[in-house]
């Protein structure tokens, strides 16, 4: 089932589904639902009964005015006075983009199949590059008062440097000295960070140094 570009004139509440006190819904995962428009609240859902929905479509993207063309990555709070706006800012500095989770829900709920800051005109599915910077968001569901939180983890890959060090040690150098040096590559050994040459290994029994346990 499909249910795109449709509009809410009448109540101005749910573009795309309008689910009214009492009744119950419950949307199969393969329905397709965006792309509705409703002039006071759910863009694509609006619910005042029980409805249980699953999460958005992989391909699903915004197609323009009013809205942007960046691809969908879920469910956003779309209520009255609270309309989803990934873009432009209110006068209190504040972006609307409340993730709703997919889940069921009983009472008033107005939603959008949306995005959240930085959406793209590009596939969603972004190239696994081990330098590039990682974002994992997660939100716990709606409390009582329409509040979420929203947890951002962001890191990026780890890019090991590999070097080759020449170790060099004067053969005039104190007992104390030639041990500590022994112990250092001994500990950078065991952490996978030196290869040891069988020259230094010699040139150390030579010096009387004892390395290897």
């Amino acid at each position: 089932m499909t249910i795109v570009k449709n509009t809410a004139e009448k109540l101005g509440l749910g573009g795309g589904i309008y689910v009214n006190n009492g009744a119950e819904v419950s949307l199969a995962n393969n329905v397709k639902l965006y792309n509705n428009h409703a002039t006071t609240a759910g863009d694509d859902i609006y619910n005042t009964g029980t409805i249980t929905f699953g999460a958005t479509g992989e391909d699903w993207a915004l197609d323009g005015y009013p809205d942007c063309t960046d691809a969908i990555d879920g469910w956003y709070i779309d209520k009255e006075n609270w309309r989803w706006d990934a873009h432009n800012e209110d006068e209190n500095g504040d972006l609307h983009i409340t993730p709703v989770l997919a889940n069921t829900y009983t009472g008033t709920l107005a939603i959008k199949a949306a995005h959240a800051i930085g959406g793209t005109t590009e596939d969603p599915t972004l190239p696994d590059m081990k330098d590039s910077v990682k974002i994992d968001k997660t939100a716990t569901e709606l409390d009582e008062n329409d509040k979420t939180t929203v947890t951002l983890n962001i890191g990026s890959g780890e890019t090991k440097t590999v070097s080759d060090v020449v170790f060099v040690l004067d053969k005039s150098t104190s007992m104390d000295v030639r041990e500590e040096a022994a112990a250092m590559l001994k500990e950078l050994e065991k952490e996978q960070r030196i290869m040891l040459l069988k020259s230094v290994w010699w040139y150390l029994i030579k010096m009387g140094t004892e390395y290897w346990s």
